[in-house]
């Protein structure tokens, strides 16, 4: 199973949120490297619920993020982060009571991890930088 790799076309503009995207992928690779090794499931699990607690938490800075911008489509944002961690639970509980193989749950969060910032985080991103005259954005950095 191939890596995930961060590249500039991530970057939402906002450091905080780039660093916490950069971890994301970071975590998802070690997820990649546990299931490659297949090392006890005991090890993949607590990497994976570290996953989801900080995901948790990064989503909840964004969507402050995105109430101190004014984002419109906030709600329906903050519902695509309900769902998806509604969804992780559901394969996460799958995968244990099953032994469900744990490629597909790797797989979807990666695939997630991607096009959501891509798709949806570039719509804030876009969204703040028409609102925000670029001189503006450029005495910030």
């Amino acid at each position: 199973m191939s890596y995930i790799f961060w590249s500039d076309d991530y970057l939402v503009g906002e450091k905080e949120l780039d660093d916490q995207h950069k971890s994301l992928f970071l975590l998802i690779n070690d997820l990649v490297k546990l299931y490659e090794s297949e090392v006890a499931h005991k090890y993949f699990f607590n990497k994976l619920s570290q996953l989801i607690k900080y995901a948790e938490e990064h989503f909840t800075c964004e969507e402050k993020y995105m109430e101190k911008i004014q984002y419109l489509e906030i709600r329906n944002h903050q519902r695509k982060h309900e769902l998806l961690v509604m969804r992780i639970f559901d394969l996460n509980k799958k995968t244990v009571k099953t032994n469900y193989e744990t490629l597909g749950l790797v797989k979807f969060l990666k695939d997630w991890l991607c096009v959501h910032i891509k798709q949806e985080d570039m719509l804030y991103r876009n969204f703040n930088n028409r609102k925000t005259p670029k001189k503006s954005r450029e005495n910030k950095v």
